[in-house]
């Protein structure tokens, strides 16, 4: 969990590099641990008091966190559906394996084309101004380049995460890593689907449906997913709880009148 928080901050810096605001590290990384703790809230709490702070502090406007937000789960959706798209053609078998391969696949496509092909006018505006944030987001190369890289990262990660787990239940075999790829990238774009606080049971029932179409147990998966949960849980709780009370509430007021007090000073 602590691999992930710590991805998931860098992957915040580096957009908001995008709208020339330096964001440290511990901070990025706090803000990253206090957000998931209220993301298990209804109406993913964590990203709404994420947006308020940013606006607070740094004076991000919401349209703005809603742009990057939208292009980091866009690029996660976009590796990620590519990862298990390919592996599915190579490690599952027919007929799941090619149908949902070619489905993940189209779903590349429509993403690309996305991408470089203008939207028609009647798109809502909200579609075309959400592109074009979008599109300046990614304008730098390596901006791009390490939003994929870090998506690819958190894949590996997971997929170590589950080998672990899968040894210490001593489960009687183990799946080929690159299966355990394919899952953990199947599994991550749930985070999308928040429609539970901190997607609960989204997550589970992703696991278990790649699960089974890959030919493992589904009822391993079911305690890999209960075990994972419990885990990231206690984690959260115990770790991000104290960070969340200190960041977004006691500490906000004072961030935000020192980010006054230094851009006077500047001026």
């Amino acid at each position: 969990m602590g691999l992930t928080w710590l991805i998931n901050s860098e992957k915040l810096r580096i957009l908001l590099r995008t709208e020339n605001i330096p964001l440290g590290g511990v901070e990025s990384f706090k803000i990253s641990a206090a957000s998931s703790v209220l993301n298990y809230l209804p109406l993913q709490g964590g990203t709404i008091v994420r947006a308020v702070y940013l606006q607070k502090v740094y004076g991000l406007s919401y349209f703005k966190f809603i742009t990057l937000l939208g292009t980091t789960y866009y690029i996660m959706l976009l590796c990620d559906s590519f990862i298990a798209s390919s592996l599915c053609f190579f490690y599952v078998n027919p007929p799941y394996g090619p149908l949902v391969g070619s489905l993940l696949g189209l779903g590349c496509v429509v993403g690309i084309f996305f991408i470089f092909v203008p939207l028609p006018k009647f798109f809502p505006e909200i579609l075309q101004r959400c592109r074009a944030g979008f599109l300046k987001a990614i304008a730098c190369k390596n901006t791009a380049a390490s939003l994929f890289a870090l998506e690819v990262f958190s894949v590996l990660t997971e997929s170590l995460k589950f080998w672990l787990l899968i040894r210490a239940f001593h489960f009687e075999s183990i799946p080929p890593w690159p299966v355990l790829w394919l899952i953990s990238a199947f599994v991550f774009p749930s985070v999308v689907l928040n429609l539970t606080p901190a997607g609960i049971g989204v997550r589970e029932g992703a696991l278990a449906f790649i699960a089974w179409v890959s030919g493992i147990e589904v009822a391993h998966s079911i305690i890999y997913g209960g075990v994972d949960r419990l885990l990231t849980i206690a984690w959260v709780f115990a770790i991000g709880t104290p960070l969340a009370y200190r960041l977004f509430f006691s500490g906000l007021r004072p961030m935000q009148q020192q980010m006054i007090d230094q851009n006077q000073s500047n001026h």
